[in-house]
């Protein structure tokens, strides 16, 4: 594997017109605590004491299905194949890393991450969400709810440099549409069902 895929819903983000009412920008917690709840640890692979299993820098090649609290399916690789994660590369929910130190190739995983180590909780302060006016979008967008989008933010009105936030649209009318800055995953435990292929020991 010459490129390790990021999972969670990795999406190529669209421009939208800039925005000047998403403040509060450090409420939106993405891929920052590092703790972790395992739980369910099920694997036909038999103990050995001379495998110690997956370390940090090590690559484990797996399959994953993620869920939240409730059983809705948020992504699963059973379809396109496999992914890479590298332990300790901080590319995806360090909870979810974590939960797979000692894995090895062919055992079965459930790793259980609340809200609060995953996407952080729902923040519904004023600014989290917008309005905007469908007719200041670009003609090529077609607004459907679900979208994520990339919204250019504005700390105030004097602001000349723009933080370009992910966004998702909630709302849609023929006139406006409804984006919200939390991520569609905050508030929500998640669990994942993890089956570990390989796992590819770190380089020298």
């Amino acid at each position: 594997m010459s490129e390790v895929a990021p999972p969670f819903g990795a999406v190529a983000f669209l421009q939208v017109p800039a925005v000047r009412t998403l403040h509060h920008l450090s409420l939106i917690s993405v891929f920052l605590l590092a703790s972790v709840t395992t739980a369910g640890a099920s694997s036909p692979v038999p103990p050995d004491s001379a495998d110690p299993g997956a370390r940090e820098g090590d690559t484990v090649i797996l399959h994953y299905t993620g869920s939240t609290d409730s059983g809705e399916v948020f992504e699963s690789t059973r379809e396109d194949g496999p992914r890479g994660i590298v332990i300790g590369s901080n590319r995806v929910i360090p909870a979810f890393e974590n939960g797979l130190l000692g894995i090895r190739a062919g055992e079965q995983r459930r790793i259980r991450i609340p809200s609060e180590q995953a996407f952080g909780p729902y923040r519904d302060e004023p600014g989290m969400k917008s309005r905007l006016r469908r007719a200041s979008l670009s003609h090529r967008l077609d607004p459907r709810v679900g979208m994520r989008l990339n919204a250019a933010v504005f700390a105030d009105e004097s602001a000349k440099q723009a933080t370009h936030v992910p966004v998702t649209i909630v709302e849609v009318t023929d006139e406006y549409l409804v984006i919200d800055a939390n991520h569609p995953l905050a508030g929500k435990d998640l669990l994942f069902e993890v089956e570990a292929i390989e796992v590819l020991p770190a380089g020298p």
